[in-house]
């Protein structure tokens, strides 16, 4: 196969090398066009128009995404397309690529570079061929939307694919496939990239597998959900837009894209009960210290539409099989609050230390006030005074306001 290198630079000048190619030939001659800054970035696909003789009828092929297959693709800011023979009828023909952006599956911007001119030398068929530019258009049409449906067998799932098939016979011809099936579709496909930081393509996507930069570890089951991303500027897709995670376990996150300074902090989004009530967290994402557990699994978290967060904490020494003493003297850290559930500063409380035998047990009130310290690292610190004995437990309950 010979190639025909386009270079599209900065200035919308262009720089060409083309290798002798023949009327007539079909996919015997690659087109690789580097485009210049401005199109690499922030679009969905990219269209390929060709006019024939410069008569002003546009012949497209696309929608083109990355990859290595089909007969056009990108890679590496280069767009690569096999030239097929209706686009090899003519002397000559006009090229101009177009990069589309899409929100919920429509067409919302297309930038445009600067037109290069092709030029193909006469083959022993001797004068070329008439140019019906109808059956033309519609060619490349159907071969737009063949590479099209590649894409969608390997992205959309069944009921998407149904849909498109009904709608392909409701309207005719499709001008072009949708993309991924956005919020309002009803559906989700996989994640496109297991790294949450890469995922800025509006759509809804399926998170059943181990990811990075979540909101937490995220696996199957309770630990699944569904991401939402949503571009907040329609100019440039990809520099500014909204993330939120719906996890299975009824959790909701939220955070924030902007190119400049790339993603804001994950932030849990509180919910309330058909009371209107605040929900306790489950789980709740405390972490205790080594030789200290959750008694019984009580403790517990929430924070409130304002900001506020309640903390009860019952927290025993030991195993649940075996009770030992607190230390008795000195600062100790027994648990870890999560991200967003911190003081600002450091914060004073008090809690109370029992005397357990056993971990279900009733136990005995060794000191009312046992001073507790949370720093803004979420760190949970127990006073010990001097001369305390025999305390197995502690259980406090803490609140205050997170920025």
């Amino acid at each position: 196969m010979r190639i025909i290198k386009v270079v599209l630079r900065n200035d919308e000048t262009v720089q060409q090398e083309q290798t002798v190619t023949y009327i007539g030939e079909h996919r015997a001659v690659q087109l690789q066009v580097t485009l210049p800054q401005r199109l690499r970035n922030g679009f969905d696909y990219y269209t390929l128009s060709f006019d024939p003789m410069d008569k002003g009828n546009r012949v497209p092929i696309g929608n083109i995404y990355p990859g290595q297959q089909g007969m056009a693709y990108t890679q590496n800011g280069i767009i690569f397309c096999d030239l097929p023979q209706p686009i090899t009828n003519a002397n000559f023909v006009r090229v101009q690529v177009e990069g589309h952006c899409q929100a919920h599956g429509k067409c919302i911007a297309i930038e445009k570079s600067a037109s290069f001119v092709l030029e193909f030398e006469q083959g022993i068929a001797g004068q070329g061929e008439a140019l019906h530019a109808f059956a033309l258009g519609h060619m490349n049409e159907l071969m737009a939307q063949l590479d099209a449906a590649r894409q969608a067998l390997e992205n959309w799932t069944e009921d998407a694919i149904v849909q498109q098939l009904i709608n392909a016979v409701a309207a005719g011809i499709p001008s072009g496939p949708p993309g991924p099936p956005g919020p309002a579709g009803g559906s989700s496909i996989s994640m496109p990239n297991t790294d949450f930081n890469e995922v800025r393509v509006e759509g809804t996507y399926r998170v059943n597998m181990a990811t990075t930069n979540g909101p937490f570890a995220t696996g199957s089951g309770a630990t699944s959900g569904t991401l939402v991303y949503l571009a907040s500027n329609i100019n440039v897709a990809g520099l500014r837009g909204t993330q939120m995670f719906y996890s299975n376990n009824g959790r909701i996150f939220t955070r924030n894209f902007m190119a400049a300074a790339n993603w804001s902090a994950w932030r849990e989004v509180s919910t309330a009960n058909s009371n209107g009530r605040v929900e306790w967290i489950t789980p709740h994402g405390i972490t205790f210290a080594d030789g200290y557990f959750d008694r019984n699994n009580t403790s517990r978290m929430a924070i409130s539409p304002f900001g506020q967060v309640t903390v009860q904490l019952n927290v025993a020494h030991g195993t649940a099989q075996q009770l030992t003493a607190f230390p008795t003297s000195g600062n100790v850290t027994i648990a870890t609050l999560p991200t967003g559930f911190r003081p600002h500063t450091a914060s004073g409380f008090s809690g109370v230390f029992v005397n357990r035998t056993t971990n279900s047990a009733a136990g005995t009130v060794l000191h009312p006030v046992a001073p507790v310290r949370v720093t803004s690292a979420g760190l949970v610190q127990v006073n010990c005074a001097a001369g305390l004995t025999n305390a197995t437990s502690i259980d406090m309950v803490l609140s205050f306001m997170v920025q």
